[in-house]
């Protein structure tokens, strides 16, 4: 949102000072001037300072003036000068490093992905992963408790049904193992290549949800009218 827009004129100079309000802390804007006269000529303004141009920080107190006697215009007519502003739209993939997100994912697999895709559900891998881990623990303690009572039964049915659980539990513990330990490996290694991406730098006039500034200069009183316009 546009605030605190005001025109004055100072030795020969056009000064625009306005303020670029509720902006995001990373959005940038592309900020530029359109300058005609009433009859629909344009002027070619090449001495633009300030903040105008390329990746405009949002923000208070900024300034865009325009040097009119380097630029050797002479007005003999009232002029319209309009200031755009683009928008530059970041559609973060990241807000993290390659480095934090691997360790995220050592620590949870799938929570560097979900940090670096933006919150997709990469966690999933995490519950997964500790789920058969936990499997993993549970049947291992069984297998070695039933091994155990296998070597000291004396019983030879008994026996026998120990080793088969301690057989059925050992293969189920192990592959509940692998497959953790693959999906983790797996995630890691994801983790490592994906693309992180700070901006794509997709643009939008920031006059189709923002706001355009449109000036006339009266070159005789020297004197700016101002008309400001901001679209919700």
């Amino acid at each position: 949102k546009i605030e605190n827009t005001n025109l004055k004129v100072e030795n020969d100079k056009l000064i625009i000072n306005y303020d670029i309000v509720n902006s995001k802390s990373k959005e940038k804007f592309n900020v530029w001037v359109e300058i005609t006269t009433l009859s629909g000529e344009k002027i070619n303004a090449n001495t633009l300072s300030g903040d105008i141009g390329d990746n405009i920080n949002g923000g208070t107190r900024k300034k865009i003036i325009w040097d009119i006697k380097n630029d050797n215009i002479y007005l003999d007519e009232e002029i319209n000068v309009l200031v755009k502003a683009e928008i530059i739209s970041l559609k973060e993939y990241s807000t993290i490093g390659r480095g934090e997100a691997f360790f995220l994912s050592t620590v949870f697999p799938g929570a560097g992905l979900t940090k670096i895709k933006k919150g997709k559900p990469h966690w999933l891998k995490g519950i997964a992963v500790y789920g058969c881990l936990a499997g993993f623990f549970v049947l291992n303690k069984q297998a070695v408790t039933n091994y155990d009572n296998y070597l000291v039964e004396k019983d030879i049915k008994k026996r026998e049904a120990l080793a088969v659980d301690w057989d059925r539990q050992h293969k189920i513990s192990r592959a509940l193992a692998i497959t953790g330990f693959s999906i983790w490996g797996i995630d890691l290694i994801r983790t490592l290549s994906a693309r992180i991406t700070q901006s794509d730098n997709t643009t939008g006039l920031l006059n189709s949800s923002g706001f355009s500034i449109d000036y006339k200069y009266d070159h005789i009183t020297k004197l700016p009218i101002v008309s400001l316009s901001y679209r919700f």
